[in-house]
């Protein structure tokens, strides 16, 4: 119970050792497998999760079956969650891409928290803020950028997903295929032969 304490304590912020120990007191720590799905598509999610180490995706389907990854959850602490909504049917799954433990808190529970204190309201609130400010930044860079630059935006966004994700998911990600994202980076590694200055 006390590693929780400190969990919800680093999230909520110092001074809130109160509602930290009543999220925590609500709150089991679970361990998924590598493929373990947290959250159906379609389904009203029950708990929410928070991830404590490991790595998960929003992961749907296009209108050709293709899989299309929407978001990555990758740094301790972020909420592995498909909507802002908590009562809305979830617009994506939300799957382990590799093991990962998370913390999962029954979503009835948050709103009691939420209700009863202003505290929570504000630290959920401010979660919705940052997933829809990265939301926004992924749609400017695949609106502005070609294959090229999507691409760069990535390493420079999600440089410790590198070499960790599979090809096939960072492609989707950045709506491309993994035949043009090869391409891609075929021709930035022949960039840095030639000019081995330019990083």
């Amino acid at each position: 119970m006390e590693s929780l304490e400190k969990f919800f304590m680093h999230i909520l912020g110092q001074g809130n050792e109160e509602l930290a120990a009543k999220a925590a007191e609500a709150s089991t720590i679970v361990q998924y497998e590598k493929g373990a799905v947290l959250i159906q598509q379609g389904e009203i999610p029950r708990n929410m999760f928070f991830l404590v180490n490991g790595l998960a995706r929003g992961v749907t389907q296009g209108d050709k079956g293709q899989e299309l990854t929407l978001c990555f959850v990758h740094i301790p602490g972020q909420c592995i969650m498909p909507n802002a909504d908590l009562h809305a049917p979830a617009s994506c799954a939300m799957e382990a891409i590799a093991p990962c433990k998370a913390i999962r808190l029954p979503i009835a529970s948050l709103e009691q928290l939420m209700d009863k204190n202003p505290q929570a309201l504000l630290a959920y609130v401010s979660y919705v803020r940052r997933e829809c400010d990265n939301h926004i930044e992924l749609n400017n860079a695949l609106g502005q950028y070609d294959a090229h630059g999507r691409y760069l935006w990535f390493c420079k966004k999600y440089p410790d997903l590198l070499g960790i994700v599979p090809d096939k998911q960072i492609a989707s990600y950045l709506n491309m295929t993994p035949v043009t994202l090869s391409r891609v980076r075929h021709k930035i590694r022949e960039k840095r032969l030639e000019h081995p200055d330019i990083v």
